[in-house]
């Protein structure tokens, strides 16, 4: 295997997608119970104990790609072996991108840090900020992959699609069983992140490509992605609602222009502002996330409450395929609330809430739910039902 890059290291990665990376590799492997783990069937998270970041150049157009490893455990998983697995590949603002919608995990306690620390979203970026500074060099070699029903094999069903994606860029077709590209090909780069992107939802990522370049090897400043600014940072137009609760409060959310929604607890508050409004915000102005986040979350501890009387309406829309999850919440809610008939349910916050209604109420379309909040979004009194960030 050329240029030092090995493949179908033993690493893993766990079903889903999320663009250029593989999500929480060491799952799987405790899924499929390795010789001497003991698996604890419980609520788990991913321990992340060490950052790596390698470099190289597109020699024809000058871009730079970088190769991002963690080393992760799993939190119910014992003995716990920390293990490098390749998680992100792409351009510098491809990576970053993927890097924030992913700290949102931390939020929800999903991902931590070493030993399970509680690590932040913005802990989480600025940490890879600081390995994607100073990295190593990839080597550009050849990286190979089996096509198989193998742990680490890529699924056969993949075959056309990969073979069809590195003819587009020019690049030789699948031959047999062995997915191979030469990073040193014209336009292999671009093509092995096309390749990660259509092939994520079945189970093609970096892991199975490319195992670990040695962190302790010397870095190349000249690769790295300099740290950048959080000043002058600013996003409008997010709103923010609490709903207060007996044990965690509720939220409501809306961007832009659109319908409040309720959107659930408050981590969930926050993994949707990082990956509607904080990514964009990053790849317009580098290095703006982290002081983005902080500023929204005091954003979020100060949000007005929402008066239990405020009137709500809820329908089913007659012109529109509604999903069947949401009908059969709509005629539940109307059976716990005491409502005959079909059409529309008018109500208070405080009898949806009296008839345990709150979680069908999350499950609807914006479009199906009118909340009447009793103050205009321009009134500049602390105590109004709605407000505007402006960070």
């Amino acid at each position: 295997m050329g240029g030092g890059v090995r493949v179908g290291g033993r690493n893993a990665g766990e079903t889903g997608s999320y663009p250029l990376f593989a999500i929480s590799p060491s799952k799987v492997i405790s899924a499929h119970s390795e010789r001497g783990l003991v698996l604890e069937m419980n609520m788990s998270s991913t321990w992340v104990s060490g950052m790596s970041a390698a470099a190289c150049v597109d020699d024809e157009t000058g871009t730079i790609y970088y190769l991002l490893s963690e080393q992760t455990a799993e939190s119910n998983v014992h003995p716990r072996r920390p293990h490098w697995s390749a998680r992100f590949f792409g351009t510098g603002s491809q990576c970053m991108a993927s890097i924030i919608r992913w700290a949102s995990s931390c939020e929800g306690g999903c991902t931590k840090g070493a030993n399970g620390r509680e690590m932040t979203p913005s802990g989480y970026i600025g940490k890879w900020r600081e390995a994607m500074n100073m990295p190593v060099r990839l080597p550009k070699g050849q990286v190979r992959a089996k096509f198989g029903t193998g742990f680490y094999d890529v699924s056969p069903e993949l075959k056309e699609l990969v073979s069809a994606t590195l003819v587009r860029y020019g690049l030789p077709a699948v031959q047999g069983d062995e997915l191979r590209v030469d990073m040193t090909a014209r336009n292999a780069l671009p093509a092995l992140i096309e390749l990660l992107q259509v092939g994520g939802e079945k189970g093609l990522y970096p892991w199975r490509l490319w195992s670990l370049v040695d962190p302790m090897t010397a870095r190349v400043p000249g690769l790295g992605i300099p740290k950048g600014s959080g000043k002058g940072a600013k996003v409008s137009g997010v709103r923010v609602w609490r709903i207060k609760q007996a044990h965690d409060d509720e939220f409501l959310m809306a961007f832009g222009e659109e319908k409040p929604k309720l959107v659930g607890w408050h981590y969930s508050v926050l993994q949707k502002y990082i990956a509607r409004a904080v990514v964009a915000a990053e790849l317009e102005q580098p290095g703006v996330a982290e002081s983005l986040i902080r500023g929204f979350r005091k954003f979020v501890d100060e949000s007005p409450v929402v008066s239990p009387t405020t009137a709500i309406e809820i329908s089913i829309p007659g012109d529109a395929e509604v999903p069947s999850y949401q009908k059969r919440d709509f005629e539940e809610l109307k059976l716990k609330l005491g409502i005959g008939g079909a059409g529309t349910i008018r109500t208070t916050l405080e009898r949806i809430e009296g008839a345990g209604g709150m979680w069908s109420l999350r499950h609807f379309d914006p479009s199906m739910v009118q909340f009447e909040l009793e103050t205009s979004a321009d009134a500049p009194s602390e105590g109004e039902a709605q407000a505007s960030l402006l960070l």
